[in-house]
């Protein structure tokens, strides 16, 4: 078997960039594929796009600035379900809360310009002849499901808050910051405040001052405070031994693994991402031939 990517990654948004790097590097085929999501949440959120998907091009540089100008952390998926790049989706989760389990999605825009997105369960609503339109088998899973053997191309997409997570809720306001909160706002990919809203998030001047604002509320929390999402050293590897164990006997044999840290965005808790991390990897190097690589290293070729 050849040797499997494993891209690690700093904040999950960064996941669209690493799909369309694949699609292009012929690591996997550029539609139909199946995306395993491993992952506290189900980063199913729809972004609020100014510029369209049909211009990216297949241009990386396109791609790049696409990523980190109108992503945030929890809406990177549809976007690349409306490229068509998955048509199947398995959020793997410790616990699901959901009573369906299974649904079909479609994935749309309006006027088929690929700006402003949809989904819908509704097949008449999306339009069943509209070729925009772009469906989806959306299943929810924890590690004791067993998977029909698939033969798709499988994306394995993990974020380590999964093992152990901190969650946090978001407001809605607008307030004063300083021009130097402003400044990395504009020109820095990782600030906090793009990567945990993207394109909800704005800033802007006005008399003189900087502003943070919200265009639109953001979605409530997922925070449950009957469950207690960050757990010791001792249940983050058991959890990774369960998940391991999940995709050997599933035979699941992806072409593409990613992970995401979560960690500037707080999502795994500080003290515990290397930790998990490194318990992670390992694992995966008993079960796969994978080649460990950073977001980093397929960025600065970009262009």
């Amino acid at each position: 078997m050849s040797a499997i990517p494993l891209l690690i990654m700093e904040e999950h948004h960064e996941a669209f960039f690493i799909w369309n790097y694949a699609v292009l590097n012929g690591w996997i085929p550029p539609n139909k594929n199946l995306l395993l999501h491993v992952d506290e949440h189900s980063d199913f959120g729809t972004p609020n796009l100014s510029n369209s998907l049909n211009s990216l091009k297949g241009d990386l540089e396109n791609i790049y600035n696409f990523t980190y100008t109108e992503l945030g952390i929890a809406d990177f998926i549809i976007p690349s379900i409306y490229q068509g790049i998955f048509n199947e989706l398995y959020w793997l989760r410790q616990t699901h809360n959901a009573e369906q389990t299974e649904v079909m999605n479609h994935v749309f825009s309006l006027n088929a310009e690929g700006k402003i997105l949809f989904v819908t369960e509704d097949v008449n609503k999306a339009g069943l002849f509209n070729l925009d339109r772009k469906p989806l088998k959306n299943k929810l899973i924890t590690t004791t499901d067993s998977l029909v053997n698939q033969e798709k191309t499988v994306v394995v997409d993990i974020d380590l808050d999964y093992f152990s997570c901190d969650n946090q809720a978001g407001e809605v306001w607008e307030i004063e910051v300083s021009k130097e909160t402003y400044e990395s706002f504009l020109n820095n990919p990782y600030d906090p405040i793009r990567i945990k809203l993207g394109g909800t998030a704005k800033m802007k001047e006005k008399n003189g001052k900087s502003y943070f604002y919200m265009q639109r509320p953001i979605m409530e929390s997922v925070l449950e405070k009957d469950r207690a999402l960050k757990v010791s050293q001792a249940e983050i590897l058991e959890r990774i031994e369960k998940f391991s164990t999940f995709l050997i006997e599933n035979k699941i044999q992806p072409k593409l693994i990613d992970i995401c840290r979560s960690r500037l965005s707080g999502y795994t808790p500080g003290d515990q991402w290397q930790f998990i991390e490194s318990n992670l990897i390992k694992k995966l190097q008993d079960i796969y031939p994978v080649e460990v690589k950073s977001i980093q290293d397929i960025l600065s070729v970009k262009t």
